[in-house]
């Protein structure tokens, strides 16, 4: 993915990270869902669970994985979209997840990329914005 903006290198991302959802049965329900000035990269669905899922490119691994490139305030903002969501399509009652996907070059493959879809990787707090 070298030669693009990093913007297009985190599309890319998303789209191959919804392409891995789709792959597993989720049923992709929206991408880069907007709630005021947050945002969600996928929105996904696989029978009654509602799935909100960050999605994180890096060109290389680093410390902490993809997991821990999620701050506080970005599961935060995460879920307070979410929360948005769920209002805004009456979907109260809904069983949800919070899960990331990395996307990152394999080790020592050259131009392979490693997909990782961590669910339940983070929970929600309780403390969202509205």
């Amino acid at each position: 993915m070298h030669g693009t903006t990093h913007v297009e290198r985190g599309r890319h991302a998303e789209t191959l990270a919804a392409a891995a959802l789709a792959l597993q049965g989720y049923e992709i329900l929206e991408r880069n869902f907007r709630y005021s000035r947050l945002e969600i990269d996928l929105i996904a669905r696989r029978g009654d669970l509602l799935v909100f899922v960050e999605v994180k490119f890096r060109e290389r691994p680093r410390k902490g994985g993809a997991v821990g490139a999620v701050t506080r305030e970005k599961r935060l903002d995460v879920e307070t979209a979410a929360v948005g969501y769920v209002k805004m399509k009456e979907l109260r009652g809904a069983r949800i997840r919070f899960d990331v996907i990395a996307v990152e070059p394999a080790r020592g493959s050259g131009a392979s990329i490693l997909i990782r879809h961590i669910p339940g990787a983070f929970r929600a707090s309780g403390r969202y914005r509205m």
